[in-house]
């Protein structure tokens, strides 16, 4: 096999970064085991328990495998094999003995990779199962394959998040991270219906996983993140906040947009992150941060006003400032804040130490020696 073609710099011979991210090869339970060493002609017979056992030797040692095994060794099986294995599967998924019902959703993750018709549809009503073991199985299941095939089981996924069951219920939400960092586009359908939803706590946990999205930048991710921060509720709003200062460096205006909708929100965890996004925000990217900065300088909020006024110099200039911070000085009750804007409201040249005023005065040309000028000969210098 060749290897791949590497771009690199013309000059410096470095490789160049493509954008591409290869995703890491995920490794399952069907990957590694004594099953392995089961002979490809004999995999088939011993899932369908048509042959009670095969011998092989493992670790230096003879060692007997059963028809659990055989179903293990099903993901193996490729090309025109890969059918019946999946036919295979299928029925021994829907077996009484609930250990081969275990070991076949172990085996799905590997033999969906290869053929995955109606192993889906089967995975929904395993979820469910009579048996705990076997819903614990099935939900570790649905977060490998999610990985792989989002479409797939996006409605188990809907469905999961949903679940008063402990196991199901974070199995969902893990897969929903997985979709959140591979595949942002299925992730944001999701995260938008369950926005939607009554349930508080569905909403806050949907509106956290926006924070690993923001390099995504879709306008269906940006409308969702918007949704998120004007939610009725403080808890999804402080859960989709950090993602403001991830967003600020990667769409400056868009943040913009919408820290002017959501300035004035009350929860301290939202005004701390429009904070840190304001700082993270270039004024040459985003023309209207002066007048955000100003707008935030007079929040209701002590601890904002705080923070606002230390940009204003960023913002506006040395200058300009000076000339807001005696504006804002009028209408200031807290002390500290006070501080800060008579700090910036000093003119240095006239209120400065001496030092600091000596810094702004013009240089002057350097002093003459008169006791090193000589004397001159009917006006000439000698």
């Amino acid at each position: 096999m060749n290897d791949p073609y590497v771009v690199r710099h013309p000059r410096t011979g470095r490789p160049l970064s493509t954008g591409i991210q290869r995703r890491k090869a995920r490794k399952y339970d069907s990957d590694e085991g004594p099953w392995l060493k089961i002979p490809i002609e004999s995999i088939l017979d011993l899932a369908r328990g048509e042959i009670s056992h095969v011998l092989i030797e493992w670790k230096d040692a003879e060692k007997r495998l059963t028809q659990r095994d055989g179903v293990m060794a099903l993901p193996r099986l490729t090309g025109a094999q890969r059918h019946a294995a999946n036919s295979v599967l299928l029925e021994v998924l829907q077996s009484d003995d609930s250990d081969l019902r275990c070991s076949a959703l172990k085996a799905m993750p590997g033999c969906a990779q290869r053929c995955s018709d109606g192993l889906f549809e089967t995975l929904e009503e395993l979820v469910y199962d009579d048996e705990e073991v076997v819903r614990k199985a099935a939900a570790e299941a649905l977060v490998l394959v999610a990985d792989t095939h989002p479409s797939g089981v996006e409605h188990i996924v809907q469905n999961a998040v949903r679940s008063h069951e402990t196991v199901l219920r974070e199995a969902g939400w893990k897969a929903m991270r997985l979709l959140a960092d591979d595949w942002p586009d299925r992730a944001t359908e999701l995260i938008d219906m369950l926005l939607r939803e009554e349930e508080v706590d569905l909403r806050a946990r949907s509106a956290k996983l926006l924070t690993r999205m923001h390099k995504h930048g879709s306008i269906a991710t940006l409308d969702a993140i918007g949704w998120a921060l004007q939610d009725e509720d403080e808890r999804v709003r402080a859960a989709a906040a950090p993602v403001l200062p991830k967003l600020a460096s990667t769409t400056p205006r868009m943040t913009m947009i919408i820290i002017e909708q959501i300035l004035f929100d009350e929860s301290n965890e939202v005004q701390r992150n429009i904070i840190k996004a304001l700082n993270r925000l270039n004024a040459m990217d985003a023309p209207r941060l002066s007048q955000l900065v100003v707008q935030a300088a007079r929040h209701p909020a002590a601890s904002v006003r705080r923070s606002a006024v230390q940009l204003l110099i960023k913002v506006l200039g040395r200058d300009e400032a000076r000339a807001m911070a005696h504006t804002l000085l009028r209408q200031e009750t807290d002390a500290s804040v006070q501080e800060k804007l008579m700090e910036i409201g000093k003119d240095e040249t006239l209120e400065g130490t001496e030092r600091q005023r000596n810094l702004h005065l013009a240089p002057v040309d350097d002093a003459v020696d008169l006791n090193r000028i000589e004397p001159e000969e009917d006006g000439r210098r000698v």
